[in-house]
């Protein structure tokens, strides 16, 4: 059983460092972060050579190419399959649902790590001078936009992650969560 417990956590590793790359490609694409960011260069070179062959059949939608999500959902229904073989597979509804649940729940974990990294670099780098910070700072500036035109400011505090942060959570809990009860 310890072997059997090994062998899946190594399997999601692997697969969920992978569905992570690609939903932050995705999520550089979709804020148009820009092809000059040194960190989004990096993103773009690690993950062409899976998603070249793919962008051929796969569309794009406003200028965001669809092929990454795409191919983090196949990562995701394969994650669940290994890891079904393991202990015990799915049914088909519940195969679906759980890979649908790990593909939107990787989305959430990751867009609230690179919250927390965006907020501890708010104090570590108070101008914004380090590449990590400028790369955030361009990522999240779109998707905090909204919420902080319609909160008050409070001097240097910044209620906007926190509101995001808690939006993110709650459709996590929401969505993914329901998914997996009727996997």
């Amino acid at each position: 059983m310890a072997a059997q417990n090994a062998l899946a956590f190594l399997i999601s590793a692997i697969f969920g460092l992978f569905i992570a790359l690609l939903w932050a490609r995705f999520l550089v694409e979709a804020t148009r972060v820009g092809f000059r960011d040194p960190i989004a260069q990096g993103l773009f070179q690690f993950t062409n050579p899976m998603l070249a062959p793919l962008r051929r059949f796969v569309p794009s939608w406003n200028g965001i190419g669809l092929a990454a999500p795409l191919l983090a959902l196949a990562l995701s229904a394969l994650e669940v399959l290994l890891i079904g073989l393991l202990y015990k597979l799915p049914g088909p509804v519940g195969f679906l649902f759980t890979a649908l649940a790990q593909w939107l729940d990787a989305l959430c974990w990751l867009v609230l790590i690179l919250l927390l990294v965006y907020v501890i670099m708010g104090f570590v780098d108070r101008y914004g001078e380090h590449p990590i910070s400028q790369f955030l700072g361009r990522l999240f500036r779109p998707m905090l936009a909204p919420i902080r035109r319609h909160l008050p400011p409070l001097g240097p505090l910044d209620l906007s992650v926190f509101v995001f942060s808690i939006g993110v959570i709650f459709l996590r809990i929401l969505i993914v969560g329901s998914l997996l009860e009727l996997a």
